[in-house]
Parts: structure tokens; C-alpha cells; sequence
């Protein structure tokens, strides 16, 4: 396949997840070769810093300030060093992949045989109530007629529907959930609801109208452009057969049911139609849409075209040993601590704010975006080494993830190259962003305590810092490090051990590279992680952004297939 080029790449996960021997180690009960004391250094900036998310608005634009301690002072907080360190760690010792959000995603693609031939060779998305009986959701079936928007207004006499507003809004334009009547019409090929009337006694036909929202258009000028909504029957009397658990569990999490997310349509409907109040209404429950294969629902959906929720959830494409349900911790979960539940245990590492002591001014850099590709981008996020003519998804039995991201460390920052936030010629205020980093060379100090170590997990800790005192090497922080920014060192590494050990830096890092080595046999994944840490392992042209979102569009259409570039 031909490459593309990103700002980030991908370390791939390890087969096996290593689990050290010492599974016993405890932060209350010391071990003869148990080393406790405190780390400290200095930290330093090649590229502008941004640490924290002070967001305030400034002429309808966010503008993001550096983290400050209550009496003013520019500090990076300590859970952003060891979150730096703590990843590092991970892929280095052939951890988990744990700390991804394991969530179903979805897709709607009308140029993607996967979704059009389930949505058109099933006869299309049928209609259905949603409800919640006994402690499990059941689908009961509905008959469904389309029915003109412009009908609908005119009916409840307002201006209810308008391009581009969301069914959420429609609702509370009209009142919430609607018995109509109507007559019935058949074109020949669909059932239209004609002769709307607000009192359903005495009509030809009665059901509630569903509302989806985002019309294009209310003109018959287009006529591919959305310009209908539904309405739904009373639902039939038995409840339909689910394929299987994922169907509804998929649905759920990308409708974001109980995420409070703004505008969140499925916790509106839920409330509006499972409430008392709703029922006492006579509302059959939530309206939805779905598809059928034979006689069992595979997915589900919130508007005639919804979303199809992929076979496979994220966490679902880690290989075997990342999803292994076992009370063993791996590498850093035993370091750095774990709420796992089958075996919670305190880290015994602890990273003190890091305070500015030189610099931390901050610089005026242009009106930017931080919008990147998410887990969905599956040209990227998905292993594509075997890929051929087109491009491994969630869908795929055998597709695995491309591992651990990590994001190339640019040569030097040019803040002319920023990703532009202007649409059509206007700034996006929505997308906008106004980052304000402090300069280069600022200079700040931490301290890292630690307790009761094998001289393995004090020597990652000191590798993961020291190896940045190497020419070209550096550790990210911060927001903006796809951009450039971010890129530090540590520097004037100093070990302070407890009870007169006279163990040395050199010697405790020399025992976990000969851990990686030998024990994990992660070399290549130690000399991997490296190497993506350098800033001359790519020219600043192959660190930029993909255009958005027509470079992501273009990467995912193409027929050849593309790949991201692996070191």
C-alpha cells in the first residue's frame, strides 16, 4: 500500500503482556532489594509548553492558559509528568493497553459497501419503540409512514423544523412526543401520512410523529436533500429478537445514553418516553430505528439512516492478553498503581508539582485548531499492514489495533504552519482555538518520591527521564504536541536513595534495559519508542496535519489504499 504521512504514529502492542514476578510487592511491606528515596531534576522546553486547560473566552474565541498554582505561579501539574512517564513505561515493558476508551463506534458512509448493503438489501431501516421492562430493553415493531416537514409546521402552525436543527430542539419546539391523525397515501413504492390533524379520533389512520432533525432542505428544489420525517403506529404486541446483547449495548453507547453530553437526543427521548408523565400520556416508549437480518435486530439507530455500530468495539481489536480478565498487574500497573478490580492496588511512585524557576512567559501564537482524527479514523488506527485493496475496520474478525499512539517529535516549531480554523473564507469560532504557551527554555524543577522499588522499576523511572540528556531525544507534555508543541527534557537527574544504598543512575537503568532485553524481550520495542522520540526521525513537511476534514475524506476513498508510515 502507499503511505501517508501524520503527526502521529503507532507503536504496535505487544502479543504477550509481560507480568513480572514480584506480584506480591506492596507499598507497606519492604523487600530485601526494596530501594525508596526521591528523584530530582529539571525540566526544559525546546518548543512552546502548554500545560493545563484554563480555557477563557476572548472575543467568542477560547483561549487556553498555562496551569498556575493559587498564588499565580506558572507549575506543570505532577499527574502530567507521570502521565507522561507512566505511558512511556507501558509500551516499554510490554504492559496492557488499558487506558483507551473501549467504546462502540459508528459509521454512515453511502460510498461503503459495509453499510449499504445492510441497509439497502434488508429492505431498509424499519420502525420500532424502544422500552424497558423487567430490567432489559425490548423492541416492539411499528408500521411507518413518511410525512412532509413543511406538513408537520403547518400542522402545530410554528416554524418547528429548520435545516440543520436537531430532533432534540424539534421536540421542544412541538411539545414533546405528538398523536396525530392523518390519511394514508401509497406512491408505489412508499406510505406518505397526508391531511395531518391534531385530534387522531374519527381519522383514517393515527400514530406519533418522530422527528430526526438535521433537514436540508424544506423546498422541493433538491430532491436528494432530506426533506421528510416519520411517523410511527402503535407498536405490535410481542417484542422482537436481538442478535445478540451487542446490538443493544452498541446502540446505547453511541446514542450516549447517561453521558450528559449538550443535546444528548437519547437521554431527552428517554425521559420524555419512559417517564410516568409519558406514560400516562399514552407514549409506547422510545422511537427508534432498525435493521433486521432474518428475524433478528443487528442494529439500531436513532433516524432512518442512522449510524451502524461496528461488529467490533475498540477494546475488542486489543490482542487476547490485553483483554485477559486475571488478578496478575502488569509492569505498571504494579509501579504506578491500578483500580483493577480484581486486584486494586497503591502506587508507589508520587510526582510532586514540577514549580517554574526560569522563563514561563507566555507567547502570542495565531487562532489555530486542535480537532484531530479520533479512534474512528480507521486508515490509522487500525494495523493496515495486510491490508490490500481496501483498508481493515472494525468489522473485520481478524483486524487488531495499531497500538500504542504516539506522536512524532517535530525538528523545530513554526507557528505559520498551524492548522487554519477558517471555513470558507470565515473563522469557525466553534473549532477556534487560542493556544498560549510559554516560551522556549523555560526551566522548571519537580521531585519524584518513591517506595520499597525493585531496582527494575527504579531504573524504568530514571530511564524514561535520562534518556532525554541524549542529543535529539525528548519526552512530550502538554496540549498541541501533533503541532509541534510540547517537546521537552529532563535534565540534572539526581538519585537521593534511603538506608545508605549506594546504588548509581547508571547502574539501575543498566538493570532495566537488561530486564527489557532479556526478561520482556522487548528490544525492538525499547529501540522503537526511541527512535519516535527523536526530532530527526521524520522532516518537519511529514509532521503535519492531514487537511481537514477533506485530507481524512481523500485517504479513506482511495482505491489503492494508504498507510500510515511505521518506523
Amino acid at each position: 500500500m502507499n503511505t501517508f504521512h501524520s503527526p502521529y504514529n503507532f507503536i504496535p502492542m505487544a502479543k504477550e503482556v509481560h507480568y513480572p514476578q514480584w506480584q506480591a510487592i506492596s507499598h507497606d511491606q519492604p523487600i530485601e532489594d526494596g530501594l525508596s528515596g526521591e528523584i530530582t531534576y529539571e525540566l526544559t522546553n525546546d518548543s512552546p509548553l502548554l500545560v493545563g486547560d484554563e480555557r477563557e473566552k476572548i472575543n467568542g474565541i477560547n483561549n487556553i492558559h498555562f496551569f498556575e498554582t493559587p498564588t499565580g505561579e506558572k507549575a506543570i501539574p505532577g499527574s502530567s509528568i507521570k502521565g507522561a512517564i507512566r505511558n512511556w513505561v507501558e509500551i516499554a515493558t510490554h504492559s496492557k493497553m488499558n487506558l483507551i476508551n473501549d467504546e462502540w463506534l459508528s459509521y454512515r458512509d453511502l460510498q461503503n459497501k459495509e453499510y449499504t448493503n445492510k441497509l439497502v438489501s434488508k429492505g431498509g431501516s424499519k420502525a420500532g419503540w424502544l422500552r424497558f421492562e423487567e430490567g432489559r430493553w425490548q423492541l416492539y415493531a411499528a408500521n411507518l409512514w413518511l410525512v412532509k416537514s413543511t406538513d408537520i409546521n403547518k400542522l402545530f402552525n410554528k416554524d418547528a423544523i429548520k435545516e440543520g436543527r436537531s430532533s432534540k430542539d424539534i421536540y421542544e419546539k412541538i411539545g414533546g412526543l405528538k398523536q396525530i391523525g392523518f390519511t394514508e397515501y401509497y406512491d408505489g413504492k412508499k406510505n406518505y401520512a397526508t391531511q395531518l390533524n391534531k385530534q387522531p379520533k374519527g381519522t383514517d389512520k393515527k400514530g406519533w410523529v418522530v422527528v430526526t432533525g438535521q433537514v436540508q432542505r424544506l423546498n422541493d428544489k433538491n430532491q436528494t436533500a432530506k426533506k421528510n420525517n416519520c411517523i410511527f403506529s402503535l407498536p405490535e404486541s410481542e417484542p422482537l429478537i436481538f442478535k445478540n446483547e451487542q446490538v443493544i449495548e452498541a446502540f446505547l453507547d453511541i446514542a450516549g445514553a447517561g453521558k450528559k453530553e449538550e443535546g444528548n437526543t437519547f437521554d431527552y427521548l428517554k425521559q420524555e418516553c419512559l417517564s410516568t408523565a409519558a406514560q400516562d400520556k399514552g407514549i409506547p416508549g422510545i422511537p427508534v430505528f432498525y435493521i433486521q437480518s432474518d428475524t433478528q435486530v443487528t442494529h439500531i439507530g436513532l433516524s432512518k439512516m442512522f449510524r451502524f455500530a461496528y461488529k467490533h468495539s475498540i477494546g475488542e481489536l486489543r490482542h487476547d492478553s490485553h483483554q485477559q480478565q486475571t488478578e496478575k498487574l502488569d509492569f505498571s500497573e504494579l509501579l504506578f498503581g491500578t483500580t483493577n478490580e480484581e486486584n486494586a492496588k497503591k502506587g508507589r511512585v508520587n510526582f510532586s508539582l514540577a514549580n517554574c524557576i526560569s522563563g514561563g512567559h507566555e507567547i502570542d501564537v495565531p487562532v489555530t485548531t486542535l480537532g484531530a482524527p479520533k479512534s474512528s479514523f480507521y486508515p490509522a488506527y487500525i494495523d493496515q499492514t495486510s491490508a490490500t485493496k481496501s483498508y481493515h475496520t472494525y468489522n473485520q474478525n481478524t483486524a487488531k489495533l495499531a497500538g500504542f499512539k504516539r506522536y512524532g517529535v517535530h525538528p523545530y516549531f513554526d507557528d505559520q504552519t498551524l492548522p487554519s480554523a477558517e471555513f470558507e473564507g470565515r473563522l469557525n469560532e466553534n473549532i477556534a482555538v487560542k493556544l498560549r504557551p510559554v516560551a522556549e527554555d523555560s526551566v522548571f524543577t519537580g521531585k519524584i518520591r518513591f517506595n520499597n522499588l525493585k531496582p527494575q522499576e527504579l531504573g524504568a523511572v530514571l530511564y524514561a527521564l535520562t534518556i532525554t540528556e541524549e542529543p535529539s531525544i525528548f519526552q512530550q507534555l502538554g496540549m498541541g504536541k501533533p503541532l509541534g508543541l510540547g517537546k521537552v527534557q529532563f535534565k540534572k537527574t539526581a538519585l537521593n536513595l534511603s538506608y545508605q544504598s549506594k546504588s548509581t543512575i547508571d547502574e539501575l537503568t543498566g538493570l532495566f534495559k537488561q530486564y527489557v532485553e532479556q526478561t520482556i524481550q522487548a528490544q525492538q520495542t525499547l529501540n522503537s519508542l526511541k527512535a519516535m522520540q527523536c526530532d530527526r526521525a521524520f522532516p518537519k513537511s511529514e509532521l503535519a496535519y492531514l487537511a481537514f476534514p477533506r485530507g481524512f475524506r481523500d485517504v479513506k476513498d482511495t482505491k489503492t489504499g494508504l498507510s500510515l508510515i511505521h518506523i
